[in-house]
Order: C-alpha cells, then sequence, then structure tokens
C-alpha cells in the first residue's frame, strides 16, 4: 500500500467530495449533465458502504447483492412498437444485462466447500486432511 493510501485508511470518505468526483466523471467520460440530485444520493451510499465495510459489517453489502440480482430495468417508451423502429439503427450498448449480477463479497472464503479443491495463489492445490468418522 502506497502513503498516498495509507493516510486515508480510517478517514471517512465526504460525501459532497465523492459527489463532485462522479458529476465529474460523468461529464468528461459520458458526456452527460446530472441535475436530479441522484449524485449526492450514490454519494452518501457509498460513504455508508464504507463505513459498513470498515466497521467489519457485510450487511449492507449482502443487501445491495440481493436487490441487484432481482432488479429488471423499466421498459423504455415505445420499447414494444416494432412498427417505429428501423433496420438501420443499430444497438452500440455495452451492458449486456443478460450477465449475471457480480458479487460484491467473496462468500466462499469464509467456509471452502467440501467438493471443491482448494487452489491457493500460485496454482497449488491444498490437500486436506480426511476427518475421523
Amino acid at each position: 500500500m502506497s502513503t498516498s493510501q495509507s493516510q486515508f485508511i480510517g478517514i471517512p470518505p465526504d460525501a459532497s467530495y465523492i459527489e463532485e468526483m462522479l458529476l465529474q466523471i460523468m461529464v468528461d467520460e459520458f458526456e452527460v449533465v446530472l441535475e436530479d440530485n441522484s449524485a449526492y444520493e450514490v454519494a452518501r451510499d457509498v460513504v455508508r458502504l464504507w463505513e459498513d465495510v470498515c466497521s467489519g459489517r457485510d450487511a449492507l453489502v449482502k443487501e445491495w447483492e440481493g436487490q441487484a440480482g432481482r432488479y429488471v430495468p423499466p421498459a423504455e417508451e415505445g420499447e414494444g412498437d416494432l412498427e417505429d423502429s428501423s433496420d438501420d439503427e443499430s444497438d452500440d450498448s455495452d451492458v449486456d444485462m443478460d450477465e449475471d449480477v457480480p458479487q460484491l463479497l467473496d462468500h466462499s472464503r469464509h467456509r471452502p466447500r467440501v467438493d471443491e479443491p482448494e487452489v491457493d495463489e500460485e496454482g497449488f492445490t491444498t490437500v486436506r486432511r480426511q476427518g475421523r468418522r
């Protein structure tokens, strides 16, 4: 860990700073200006998540993972109209909604499954001792 990173450990992030950073990233990367206060709501959630993770709680992460798995994006207006669509329009979307939602926590690390071999960072399989029966 670098010195610049270690100086911020334990210091809670500022929601207004995160909001400004999110707004700047949206403008720089996506050329989008947010005017609905959603950047502050996201920043506030980031601060809550940071505080929970730093204190060792993972309930909020698990709750959000569950919500993400159930999320169904709302249909856009006119999406079902086949008459209005043209063949020369291309779908340049980078997001594939059929993909699985990525997990934020590695739940398998806490209790390894018996049927799966445990492999370390170097690629070696850990030999486990058989329990007495």
